[in-house]
């Protein structure tokens, strides 16, 4: 059996705008790169126009470029820190349950799930205290079910990989890494 808290904690990585966002940062990003190293030409209009115009169009991007990301920085962290409890989950050999304020608001089977997914960020560090950020979708007749919830210690994480393993041989599971770090380097605790 694993038992843990549901949060909320406001993930802005999961919000469409940061998804946009970061689909226009990029091309910004590998544009002022590929100026710096004269991908255009010495001398092609791109080159001279930024050349000319550095300091009312190059440095006013740069700063603001700086600016977004310390932002975004300083809330996500404001935000991991202090994530909303929303309630308790539970998963057995049987299904799971869903409780909110101490009554049972939700219960699904494995018999009737079609497969798991679990996203792991990571488990309680100096960055992420509470250990939030790790996302279970489950997949059932009745749609798609996908929560957040607490990974409190490494006992915690290491008991649901065993919980994982023994559930693949009943139902599909897969595991994501959001770190991209973690999928080079896997976590021991979620080797299948």
């Amino acid at each position: 059996m694993f038992k843990s808290q549901i949060v909320d904690s406001r993930n802005i990585r999961k919000t469409l705008a940061y998804k946009v966002g970061r689909i226009i940062l990029i091309p910004v990003l590998l544009f002022l790169v590929a100026l710096s190293f004269h991908v255009f030409g010495k001398d092609s209009a791109i080159e001279t126009f930024f050349r000319e115009n550095q300091s009312s169009v190059v440095q006013p991007i740069a700063f603001v470029i700086i600016i977004i990301a310390l932002v975004m920085s300083f809330i996500m962290k404001s935000r991991i820190r202090n994530p909303r409890i929303l309630g308790n989950f539970e998963m057995d050999e049987l299904g799971f349950r869903l409780f909110f304020n101490d009554k049972t608001e939700y219960t699904g089977y494995w018999s009737n799930t079609r497969f798991l997914m679990f996203e792991f960020y990571s488990s309680a560090t100096v960055n992420n205290p509470r250990g939030c950020m790790n996302y279970l979708t489950i997949v059932d007749k009745n749609g798609v079910k996908t929560f957040e919830f607490l990974i409190e210690s490494a006992l915690v994480k290491a008991d649901l990989g065993e919980f994982l393993r023994v559930l693949k041989s009943k139902i599909p599971v897969r595991i994501n890494y959001a770190i991209p770090m973690r999928k080079i380097f896997r976590d021991n605790d979620f080797k299948f």
